[in-house]
């Protein structure tokens, strides 16, 4: 009896740590790394630790990745250069391109997960 307890204990244990591990930050945490009046970019599906790219100014670069891309507009609002503009090509070849908002406004940020390559980002007006 004193077996199964300790086994159960230990099992128990071992599940919440295993839960533990597996807890990213929020985006918004993440996103706290990119300064303000920004556009940011990690190499990675997710916001978590530092940006790859961090830019005042327009973007471009070709940024691959084998996981995919986050892109996030950390901007203000400036009339006619607050929005970002982005093209993302995946793996297949497809583009991927859209405009965020500056944030209180959405959508501000964007993933394109799988192989990726991101192209290029640029301020410009209204999406």
């Amino acid at each position: 009896m004193r077996f199964r307890r300790t086994v159960g204990a230990a099992g128990a244990a071992l599940a919440v740590a295993a839960t533990t591990l597996t807890l990213a930050p929020s985006a918004s945490a993440a996103k706290s790394h990119c300064p303000e009046r920004h556009v940011c970019v990690w190499e990675t599906p997710s916001f978590e630790g530092r940006p790859t790219l961090i830019s005042q100014g327009d973007i471009e670069t070709n940024l691959t990745s084998s996981t995919g891309i986050a892109i996030y507009n950390n901007g203000r609002h400036h009339p006619g250069a607050d929005h970002i503009w982005y093209r993302v090509a995946k793996g297949d070849g497809t583009a991927v391109t859209g405009c965020l908002h500056y944030p209180s406004d959405t959508p501000d940020s964007r993933i394109v997960s799988g192989p990726a390559t991101f192209e290029w980002a640029r301020w410009g007006g209204e999406c």
